[in-house]
């Protein structure tokens, strides 16, 4: 078997559970899996544990900085509770150091998962708000055309990437990444709807039935009343008794662990940070257990950084500076 049926088999045995579960892992092995994206381990002549390090921009200070998603970690259940995803994880943070990688990013499956990763020093940095909208608050502005989207409008990426762009601490998408998340969306019977005003593109919404309820993962708009009419348009699509809402967070009690992230090129990323924060002066000492480059004294000070491991300086966590 190639490295890509092993790996697939890998999924199956672990992931699917279901119909959706194969469509899906068929879509993801034939439109996003590689095999110089894939890290492996094996253990009696076969692979037992595999993930993939997917390349992603993301907005940061300003600007925009490589970062690498962790997809589809798994281990056989045969070789479960022997350390080798910790493993894995640490061998896949070392590569991507190698690779000129600044963050490493993931979303765990299960509130267990997060706990798991916090070992490897990943860190709760991406938040989402949920919130639920009554439907007689969804009014329908006749001058907003809204219509799922149709293959062939080109303006919709472009619009997408711009809205996404404005949002800091952001991971992007480039034009594979979109064509996969509309691929997937339709093998679901998902629907992007696209909202035109004088023909000129000004909200998307990409919304999933589930009953009767309705759930729209992410909503990108100019003003408010335009998402109210993308909301409701979906809604009386989908026949939806009850609509959710998932919005960035706004640092309320309402904010739920979404994602994480861990530092990967420490120094690198704290230029970019220094260069937004001109005015910053500080030092601190960090201790990266798995690589060991990032280890030392750092000291920033107008908008520059130095590593000297001659200073004594406040000792400080990677998952602090990585929360901060």
């Amino acid at each position: 078997m190639t490295e890509k049926e092993e790996t697939q088999r890998l999924w199956e045995l672990c992931f699917n559970e279901n119909d959706d579960d194969v469509a899906f892992t068929k879509l993801y092995f034939s439109e996003r899996y590689s095999d110089k994206v894939n890290i492996t381990s094996s253990c009696d002549g076969k692979i037992v544990s595999a993930m993939q390090l997917l390349p992603y921009p993301m907005t940061f200070g300003g600007q925009t900085i490589p970062t690498s998603y962790i997809s589809g970690a798994c281990t056989d259940p045969e070789y479960r509770r022997k350390g080798l995803m910790a493993e894995l994880i640490a061998k896949a943070l070392r590569r991507m150091k190698q690779e000129g990688i600044y963050v490493s990013t993931l979303i765990p499956a299960s509130d267990a998962l997060f706990l798991f990763y916090e070992k490897s020093q990943f860190t709760t940095v991406f938040y989402k708000r949920e919130q639920i909208i009554p439907l007689n608050k969804l009014p329908l502005k006749e001058e907003i055309i809204v219509t799922p989207f149709r293959k062939g409008e080109h303006d919709v990426y472009p619009y997408f990437v711009r809205k996404m762009q404005q949002r800091d601490n952001c991971v992007q998408h480039m034009p594979e990444d979109f064509r996969v998340i509309l691929k997937d969306m339709n093998l679901f019977e998902d629907t992007l709807y696209v909202a035109r005003l004088d023909n000129d593109i000004v909200g998307l919404a990409f919304s999933y039935p589930i009953g009767d309820r309705l759930y729209i993962r992410d909503v990108l708009t100019e003003f408010p009343f335009i998402e109210e009419t993308l909301i409701a348009v979906a809604a009386r699509d989908a026949h939806a008794k009850k609509i959710i809402v998932t919005y960035p967070p706004d640092g309320s009690k309402s904010d739920e662990p979404h994602g994480m992230a861990r530092i990967v090129s420490l120094e690198a990323l704290l230029n970019v940070y220094a260069q937004a924060h001109s005015s910053l002066t500080d030092s601190f000492k960090v201790t990266d257990p798995i690589i060991p480059e990032n280890s030392g004294t750092y000291i920033i000070d107008k908008g520059k950084v130095e590593k000297n491991d001659s200073l004594s300086a406040p000792q400080i966590s990677l998952e602090q500076l990585t929360r901060n």
